[in-house]
């Protein structure tokens, strides 16, 4: 192997046993009270001996005392630069992402620099905070993709910090780092609890920076719909599921309001029993208009959508929404060769009463006879 120099630091303290010894070079790790130590001395030594392409061998035995080797490889010539840092594995999906810019907002200093180098390392872009006051400037004057923020901050809290975020409308992705339990944690915010590793704050940050373009995709897909939408009707219910939905993939069923949608007359809701086999559709709302176009016999509260194929309830168009999540579309314009069209459009949108699973749906059903155009 290459040439190196060890360096050997000993001591007789009481040592320790093969479970600290394990976990011993981990961020945040401590054995002491708390406030009497961060846990980031030996992972400091253990990132600047990885850095530096050496070694680090620690020997223990507890009533003994502990033995600290560093290897570190000797400089050759006055040409050598550094060696290339070979990235930690990570997913594909994952490795191709690079420059986004990371605020780390954390009072400690020490802690402060070791995340922020460890993201550095990892391909970020990153820009730090001493307090919430600092963290907040920073946003207004700066382009951030994601925060990472510590609890104990100078001036407010990080959970105060993530909170007056989040009032802005922001849905910027926040990671809090924490070492305790702590009650004030804003509702649905993502924690990363200490002691964790660079490799686990680099993947936490990373999956949320996916779902964060996932999210974006998402709205570029329902921007591209609300263009296709032909009627007043389709394009109200659009708009105001987009607007209950707050930030969720599918939203509340009971903040629904069927006044927000123009001609209310067309609208159909549909509960959801995801559990039988064939998924059993029961409609509790059927607008006056659709109600007139089928059959006198198929009563709203009653009619099931199995196997039925109808212009008000067509059971593929449901299931598939139902299932996926995501809005169902369909447009058609038909020639009755009387002189007349015959359109029809139905949108269908999920909703969900617990938050987890699709168990109703609102559609809008437009259907229209007109004149056909004179072609001239």
């Amino acid at each position: 192997g290459r040439d190196a120099i060890m360096v050997t630091i000993a001591d007789d303290g009481p040592g320790m046993n093969s479970q600290v010894l394990q976990r011993v070079t981990e961020p945040f790790f401590t054995t002491k009270a708390r406030g009497e130590g961060t846990g980031l001395g030996l992972a400091m030594v253990q990132r600047f001996v990885q850095q530096s392409h050496g070694a680090l061998r620690i020997e223990s035995r507890v009533g003994r005392g502990t033995t600290f080797s560093i290897y570190l490889p000797r400089a050759v010539g006055p040409d050598i630069g550094p060696m290339p840092h070979r990235p930690a594995d990570v997913p594909a999906e994952m490795a191709a992402r690079a420059f986004e810019t990371i605020l780390v907002a954390e009072s400690d200093g020490e802690l402060r620099g070791v995340v922020a180098e460890s993201l550095a390392d990892e391909g970020f872009d990153v820009v730090v905070a001493r307090d919430a006051e600092t963290a907040l400037g920073l946003l207004r004057t700066r382009a951030v993709d994601a925060m990472v923020t510590g609890l104990d901050l100078s001036g407010m809290s990080g959970a105060d910090l993530v909170a007056q975020i989040r009032a802005t409308g922001s849905d910027m992705p926040c990671l809090i780092m924490t070492g305790r339990a702590y009650d004030g944690l804003p509702a649905g915010e993502t924690v990363v609890q200490k002691p964790f590793s660079p490799a686990i704050l680099n993947y936490t940050l990373r999956r949320l920076l996916i779902a964060r373009d996932q999210r974006a995709s998402d709205a570029e897909r329902i921007d591209r719909l609300a263009l296709r939408l032909k009627s007043d009707c389709a394009r109200s219910l659009l708009e105001h599921w987009r607007a209950i939905r707050d930030g969720r993939p599918v939203p509340d069923f009971a903040a629904f309001r069927l006044t927000a949608c123009n001609e209310p007359h067309r609208i159909v809701v549909a509960e959801i029993d995801l559990g039988r086999v064939p998924i059993h559709f029961v409609f509790t709302l059927m607008g006056n208009t659709l109600r007139d176009a089928v059959p006198a016999s198929v009563a709203a509260v009653d009619m099931r959508v199995v196997g039925r194929d109808t212009l008000a309830a067509r059971e593929a168009a449901y299931r598939r929404c139902a299932l996926t999540g995501k809005p169902s579309y369909e447009y058609a314009r038909m020639d009755l060769g009387d002189g007349f069209t015959e359109s029809f459009e139905r949108l269908l949108l999920p909703f969900s009463s617990d938050g987890l699973a699709v168990d109703r749906i609102v559609g809008a059903v437009v259907m229209d006879r007109l004149p056909m155009e004179n072609p001239s």
